[in-house]
């Protein structure tokens, strides 16, 4: 399993759709991003993923992050969400030659059981935007965390022993309640949901990656409030 990678188109040479090179809606930075990400699909024996465009960005991550935003919405640059044989959660990215114009959907695909690219994928309905947040529990069942050795993991690599049993239901409740008894963040808050809560740790674990995190708890708060404000990872087919 791994996390972020690209998916490869069958060709192996570069193709760059018209319809993206003469959608006026899309930025020359994100038409370039395109062609960028589609000539490194070609490479034999090479998996892309969105760390390594970003860490060959030259305008630096705050300028990357814009033009991935940019493709994101156009709906050519398609996330789905997928699920490994032991109920991990992770995330492939495709491209496409042209928009598809469908209703926004948050879906699991299982990758055990998945033959192609393009199969049958799984959806389900987990959006918490209208729901109160007082009840922590019930909202960290709703939101299906399985895997509450994620953090543990990441922050036991930044020497930080706080996390080690139950930790991201522990710290999403914290951090969750106090977003939302803070007035400035309460509206953003209510607006979360599972995908909101994976962009914020892989937001983490790619911060963690570059530089060292002096106060880990702060800046996963600060990662997922960034994802609840970006709208998160919800362009999903």
């Amino acid at each position: 399993m791994s996390n972020g990678r690209f998916r490869k188109p069958e060709s192996k040479f570069t193709m760059v759709s018209n319809p993206v090179l003469w959608d006026d809606d899309l930025s020359y930075k994100a038409k370039g991003l395109y062609a960028t990400i589609m000539s490194h699909l070609t490479k034999d024996n090479f998996t892309l993923y969105k760390t390594y465009l970003l860490k060959h960005c030259p305008e630096g991550e705050k300028a990357f992050e814009t033009i991935w935003k940019d493709l994101k919405n156009s709906s050519y640059l398609v996330q789905h969400k997928m699920q490994d044989e032991k109920g991990q959660i992770y995330w492939e990215y495709e491209l496409l030659m042209e928009k598809v114009h469908t209703p926004k959907k948050e879906g699991v695909e299982n990758a055990g059981m998945e033959k192609a690219p393009h199969g049958k994928r799984g959806v389900y309905n987990k959006t918490l935007e209208n729901k109160t947040l007082n009840n922590n529990n019930q909202l960290v069942s709703q939101l299906h965390i399985e895997k509450s050795d994620e953090l543990t993991n990441l922050f036991s690599k930044a020497k930080v022993d706080l996390y080690e049993s139950e930790d991201l239901k522990v710290t999403l409740k914290e951090t969750i309640t106090e977003l939302h008894q803070d007035q400035r963040t309460k509206e953003v808050v209510q607006r979360i949901d599972i995908f909101h809560v994976d962009e914020a740790i892989a937001k983490f674990r790619q911060a963690q990656e570059q530089k060292e995190i002096k106060n880990p708890k702060l800046y996963f708060k600060r990662c997922l409030l960034s994802a609840i404000e970006e709208g998160g990872l919800r362009q999903i087919v």
